[in-house]
């Protein structure tokens, strides 16, 4: 039996393989596929909330008048791009920091290594569901890049930081801060689909579609919308450059380790 939202169960009874129809999918676990989708971000859920309209809880109304997703997306960057320029100020100096400083770079740069192996898959584990967000919609596509770039800028910038800190305590606490950007639009959803378990299943049986049917969307939207295949050309080539990053990520994360415990 599974409880999430990829493939249903088939069964064996005696020594004969009865595949069983797909089962459906409680409330609980349609929600999860909608939180688990890395291509419906902060973009697609005020898409959907100016739509739908509906709900009368505080924050679905103020959500929708004060576009709180928004605010959501642009408070994640605008946090990042501080605290990397905090750090990018700090004046490197090679290989004169205590030993505790070295044992705290080495160390977090070893888990960054093996969580390396697992950013990219955890992304596109996630996007293996038997409903998905369709690629043919253009908040979509930046949803997707969304996720794609912040993890993998995040992994970079929290090594780095790590590394130029002079403070211990400042490290380790920029590099947990780091983490939970990363999560800050998927908890706002969960919150939001807290209150209103039924606008997560709507978005699953009625926003959601197939795979088959999100490709053929968008071969259909190239062919009618002008902006939506000029948006795919021009993010052709930094999708590609985000797919390089994250296999180059184990190299930069190992190389950390062994550049942590020389010059930190």
């Amino acid at each position: 039996m599974i409880a999430n939202c990829h493939d249903a169960v088939t069964e064996r009874k005696n020594s004969k393989v009865m595949p069983l129809p797909v089962r459906e999918l409680t409330p609980e676990e349609k929600m999860e596929c909608v939180l688990n989708d890395p291509k419906f971000g902060m973009w697609s859920m005020m898409y959907f909330m100016l739509h739908r309209g509906v709900g009368r809880e505080c924050s679905h109304v103020f959500g929708r008048q004060f576009y709180l997703p928004v605010f959501i997306f642009f408070a994640q960057w605008l946090m990042f791009a501080a605290i990397v320029i905090h750090n990018v100020q700090t004046t490197i100096t090679c290989n004169n920091s205590s030993i505790e400083h070295k044992m705290l770079m080495v160390s977090v740069a070893m888990v960054y290594f093996v969580h390396s192996f697992f950013v990219y898959d955890d992304i596109r584990d996630r996007s293996n569901q038997q409903r998905v967000a369709s690629s043919g919609s253009l908040t979509v596509v930046f949803d997707a890049f969304q996720e794609h770039s912040f993890n993998l800028f995040v992994h970079i910038a929290n090594l780095w930081i790590v590394f130029v800190s002079d403070d211990l305590l400042d490290a380790l606490f920029n590099s947990l801060a780091l983490e939970f950007l990363m999560n800050l639009d998927n908890e706002y959803e969960r919150m939001y689909f807290k209150y209103s378990l039924e606008e997560a299943v709507y978005i699953y049986d009625h926003v959601f579609v197939t795979p088959e049917e999100s490709h053929r969307e968008v071969i259909e939207k190239c062919q009618k919308s002008c902006a939506y295949r000029f948006v795919r050309q021009i993010t052709f080539i930094p999708f590609k450059v985000l797919g390089l990053g994250f296999s180059l990520l184990p190299i930069y994360c190992f190389g950390m380790i062994v550049f942590g415990a020389m010059c930190k």
